[in-house]
């Protein structure tokens, strides 16, 4: 693969697979760090040589790339204890175009952004991975398919169960205020 290919690549899916990354691991430096790992790997793999050719077996690119961010979250956890993140960390993820002379409406996003980021940490993983991948990254169902090794009925059930759980919590969480 050309680095030109690569950065083809690279600039189509930094956005997303940082962003699957920090909901999961929500610290913006091990986010980074994750991130550029995914990258260096993805880079690693299409470039190996295998008898004398070079490596073409990756068919789909962000199956690949999603696979390896779900790997790294997994090692992540594995080798660090989990932390809260402070909310004074979080980067504002709203854009400021549509919130510039309304600062009600910006608070009340950021409010919600943050109601739905915590509630995602309190359903399975399984499930706040699959909401993140669907609703945040925009892909289908066949691509989720194709990065989570599992069934497409398996995809909709789980997606299913996890909006039913998202919901859940966000409703105890009205009840508690």
């Amino acid at each position: 693969m050309t680095e030109e290919e690569f950065s083809k690549i690279y600039k189509q899916y930094l956005d997303k697979i940082y962003r699957f990354i920090y909901f999961k691991v929500n610290y913006v430096e091990e986010t980074q760090d994750l991130t550029a790992k995914v990258f260096l790997k993805f880079w690693k793999k299409v470039n190996e040589p295998k008898k004398g050719i070079f490596d073409s077996n990756i068919k789909n690119h962000q199956a690949f790339l999603y696979k390896s961010a779900h790997n790294a979250v997994i090692d992540y956890y594995r080798t660090k204890s989990r932390q809260d993140v402070p909310l004074s960390s979080l980067p504002d993820t709203l854009s400021d175009d549509q919130a510039e002379n309304n600062f009600e409406k910006k608070a009340e996003d950021s409010l919600a952004l943050e109601a739905v980021r915590l509630g995602l940490h309190k359903i399975r993983k399984e499930y706040a991975e699959i909401l993140i991948l669907y609703y945040l990254n925009d892909m289908s169902i066949p691509e989720i398919k194709m990065a989570l090794n599992k069934g497409e009925g398996s995809i909709r059930v789980m997606l299913h169960r996890a909006i039913k759980a998202l919901r859940s919590q966000l409703a105890l969480k009205e009840e508690k205020i």
